[in-house]
């Protein structure tokens, strides 16, 4: 080898290694900008599931399809604002005040015992202590306003969603142009496959979602728990992020049964777990029959380490980015690379 050779070899190493870490520090560096905008994605999707659904089952074209889902899911929000909120934002203000109550008797509670007290004063001397009832009702009543950002993030999620809605092949187009023309059809293909198993994962929250709300709705009445509707919608939103979204509902359920007994605390939680194996082992199962099965596991720790790195929109998102990146592992990495490699040692 001539050092000429040496040298053109070294230099290329040298550049493909500074591509790939300049490359991984824009990816870290734009990550959140990255998530907004698959979450734009999400919104995109089931928009056009809709869209799909409607003009497959009926005589009418897509784009006027289109533009009823859209309609349509305006009119849905604006009814649910117009009905609800007010309601809402009443039960919200007494809540507030229910679970400062929660969180004095908390206090009583393990100052009355030895190793109650001792954590107290354990909480005491680390500079830490219980949260007040306004916090927490903060923390989890604002989860999902906080995932979503400033509010410029939200419009330009809605916006974004819209656009890519509007016209998916434009975009679809586009990056596949930038793959060889040789490997477009399975690029398309794995695309289309990603399409289809998140639009069925978002079925399967929409079916949780409203499950779950029925289903504590009622719950929470026979149990004769105050605050239903902002309890219930609570519940009902936090069905959408899998695995720690059930254990966030259920905290503000628990606060507010502790102000009443200690007996109405674990019916609220004998409720919660009824209404989560229901949904776990009886109807998600039967709408995500087409759709990837994700480990619990795999989904709280992405959930964890999304979460780490940028907050709680990665939570919120985590699940559905599961869902793409075994789309892509089994269909570039097991098919593709690995059978290409097998029927070659062949």
């Amino acid at each position: 080898m001539t050092m000429t050779q040496f040298a053109r070899r070294t230099l290329a190493v040298v550049l493909i290694t500074v591509s790939v870490i300049g490359g991984l520090l824009l990816i870290v560096s734009t990550f959140p900008i990255l998530l907004l905008i698959f979450t734009s994605v999400l919104i995109a999707v089931g928009l056009r599931g809709l869209t799909d659904a409607l003009s497959t089952r009926t005589p009418i074209p897509s784009n006027i399809a289109f533009v009823i889902v859209s309609i349509a899911v305006l009119i849905g929000i604006v009814i649910l604002i117009v009905l609800i909120v007010p309601s809402l934002s009443f039960q919200m203000d007494e809540l507030l005040a229910s679970l400062n109550s929660a969180l004095d008797q908390l206090r009583v509670h393990l100052s009355d015992t030895k190793w109650g007290q001792h954590l107290l004063d354990q909480l005491s001397s680390a500079s830490i202590s219980l949260p007040s009832g306004s916090d927490i009702f903060g923390r989890v009543t604002g989860i999902f306003s906080n995932a979503l950002g400033v509010f410029t993030n939200v419009i330009f999620i809605v916006f974004v969603g819209l656009y890519f809605a509007i016209t998916p092949h434009i975009y679809v187009d586009g990056a596949l142009a930038l793959v060889p023309q040789g490997y477009r059809p399975r690029a398309r293909e794995i695309l289309d496959t990603m399409y289809r198993m998140l639009k069925q994962w978002l079925l399967t929250r929409a079916v949780s979602m409203v499950a779950i709300g029925i289903m504590t709705a009622l719950g929470l009445a026979a149990l004769g728990m105050p605050f239903l509707i902002a309890l219930t919608i609570f519940a009902g939103i936090m069905a959408f992020i899998p695995a720690i979204g059930p254990i966030l509902a259920l905290i503000p359920a628990v606060l507010v049964a502790f102000t009443q007994s200690m007996q109405q605390v674990l019916l609220v939680i004998l409720l919660y777990l009824i209404v989560q194996s229901i949904d776990n082992y009886l109807l998600t199962p039967i709408v995500e029959h087409r759709a990837i099965s994700l480990p619990a596991a795999l989904v709280f720790i992405s959930q964890l380490l999304l979460g780490v790195l940028v907050g709680f929109i990665g939570v919120v998102v985590a699940a559905p980015l599961t869902v793409v990146l075994m789309v892509a592992i089994k269909m570039i990495y097991v098919e593709d690379v690995l059978h290409n490699h097998a029927s070659q040692s062949e």
